[in-house]
C-alpha cells in the first residue's frame, strides 16, 4: 500500500533534479583527412561564452523562444542554451489538504515530461546547426519558483520565455509563468510573444 504525506494545500517547493541530456554542442565539421594525418583539434574557446536558459513548456510559445534564442544567443562554441522544463509533481486535493500521488503517478508524470524536453532538445539541435552547446534539465517544484531556482543554480546570463502575446493588463490578471518570472527574476529576462 502506498504512504501518503498529508501537508497543507499549496504550491510545493522547487527541488532542483536535472536531467543531464547529452550536450548536443557540436564542433565545426571537420574535412576528411588521410590515414597518416590526423584530423586538426577544434579550436578551444579563449573568451567565456554566454549562458541562456529558456524556460520551455508544450507550446508554440515555447518553440517561438528557442528559435529566438538560437538565432540571437548561440553564436559561438562557447555559448550554452540551457533548456529547462519545470513541472509541478502530481497531488491529490483532499478538502484544504493535499496528499502527494502514487508512486506510479510520478512516475508516469516524470516520463511525460521527459519526452517534452527530449522533444524540444533535438528541435533546438536542428535550430542552433551545432554553433553552440546545448543542455536539457528537468525541475520539479511550483513551475515560477522552480525556473527561478533553475536561473541560479545555471548562473545563467539571460533567460528567455515565451507568451501568448497576451497584453500586459491580462499578463496581470492571469499571472502567468512569465510574469511571474519577470517580476521576480534577479537575471535579466526576455519574453518572447508568440501571435497564432
Amino acid at each position: 500500500s502506498h504512504t501518503h504525506c498529508l501537508a497543507l494545500a499549496r504550491p510545493p517547493m522547487a527541488t532542483w533534479n536535472s536531467i543531464s541530456f547529452r550536450d548536443i554542442g557540436a564542433a565545426p565539421s571537420k574535412a576528411p583527412s588521410s590515414p597518416s594525418t590526423p584530423a586538426p583539434a577544434a579550436p578551444a574557446p579563449t573568451t567565456p561564452g554566454r549562458a541562456t536558459m529558456i524556460a520551455v513548456d508544450p507550446s508554440p510559445a515555447s518553440r517561438a523562444a528557442v528559435q529566438w534564442a538560437a538565432n540571437i544567443m548561440c553564436s559561438s562554441p562557447a555559448d550554452t542554451l540551457h533548456i529547462v522544463h519545470a513541472y509541478a509533481p502530481p497531488s491529490v486535493a483532499v478538502g484544504p489538504f493535499e496528499h502527494a500521488g502514487s508512486e506510479e503517478e510520478r512516475v508516469g508524470r516524470q516520463k511525460i515530461h521527459e519526452a517534452v524536453l527530449a522533444d524540444f532538445m533535438q528541435f533546438t539541435k536542428t535550430a542552433t546547426a551545432g554553433r553552440c552547446a546545448a543542455k536539457g534539465h528537468l525541475v520539479t517544484g511550483d513551475p515560477r519558483d522552480a525556473l527561478l531556482k533553475a536561473s541560479e543554480a545555471l548562473n545563467v546570463d539571460m533567460i528567455v520565455i515565451g507568451t501568448r502575446g497576451l497584453s500586459t493588463a491580462q499578463r496581470v490578471f492571469l499571472g502567468t509563468v512569465s510574469n511571474y518570472v519577470t517580476q521576480n527574476s534577479k537575471k535579466p529576462v526576455t519574453v518572447v510573444p508568440f501571435n497564432q
